[in-house]
């Protein structure tokens, strides 16, 4: 079974971080994309198929718990929180500044 990891890398699966700009610019996850909790509470959401495999990340896990509650709520089946920048790291995720 491939990890978290590779599927973002294989591009098998999106990760996603809904932390605020100033956050994503001090760093973030590599290979993630930005899109803040705050979008995705005005109704927005990821350019995304409902049916694609999303990970969610924040600082601590709480944002992007509220995140995947909201996305399951708008039809997004496959949404997992993968809690924050640390769980990336400790899954052997990389950053970038």
């Amino acid at each position: 079974m491939k990890s978290v990891m590779e599927k973002v890398q294989n591009r098998e699966a999106f990760l996603i971080d809904v932390r605020t700009e100033i956050e994503w610019n001090e760093g973030h996850a590599k290979g993630a994309v930005h899109f803040e909790l705050s979008k995705i509470q005005e109704g927005e959401t990821p350019a995304v198929s409902k049916d694609a495999e999303i990970y969610l990340y924040c600082r601590s896990g709480s944002r992007s718990g509220v995140a995947k509650e909201i996305l399951k709520k708008e039809g997004f089946t496959n949404v997992e929180n993968l809690g924050g920048l640390d769980d990336w790291q400790a899954l052997g995720g990389g950053l970038e500044e």
